[in-house]
């Protein structure tokens, strides 16, 4: 009696339990970090990367559905979802904070029907830059009075 009268707000609060499988994650790195593309098949879904890296994520949802969203950091990131009884699910988004994040499924009205639970987003610091100096080879270097570096070729010979 509840439900009629409370609409979905009455319905028991959903279970938190695996609603997918077969869960893919390929982090797309920023540009100025330049590592290349790296996939994670079969992952429990913990997020591990820089900030602003791009996670694109593929799964199988476990019941046909009508929509489903990734829910980062309480924010809804729609899945597109296809195949048969719209079970196949993929999406991008970018990590930019920590935190948690979750699958949810909804049907047309918008009721959720089933909330994955949620796994750990970390941040993690970019490596330090990594230098090296190809030139010039000499460990020690004479500069004149104006700042600038002497030639490092043989000392001039004179004639005479």
């Amino acid at each position: 009696m509840l439900r009629l009268w409370a609409g979905d707000s009455g319905a028991p609060p959903v279970e938190l339990s695996p609603i997918a499988g077969d869960l893919s994650i390929t982090y797309l790195y920023p540009a100025y970090n330049r590592p290349p593309a790296r996939t994670e098949e079969g992952t429990a879904g913990d997020l591990r990367a820089p900030r602003g890296t791009e996670v694109r994520i593929a799964a199988r949802a476990d019941r046909d559905l009508s929509q489903a969203f990734a829910v980062v950091n309480g924010a809804p990131v729609k899945l597109d979802a296809s195949g048969a009884g719209h079970r196949q699910l993929a999406g991008t988004f970018q990590l930019t904070q920590a935190g948690e994040w979750s699958l949810r499924f909804r049907r047309r009205s918008g009721r959720t029907i089933a909330q994955g639970p949620s796994r750990p987003i970390e941040i993690v610091a970019d490596q330090a830059p990594q230098v090296s100096i190809d030139a010039p080879k000499q460990a020690v270097l004479e500069v004149d009075a104006e700042g600038r570096v002497q030639s490092a070729g043989p000392p001039p010979t004179t004639t005479g």
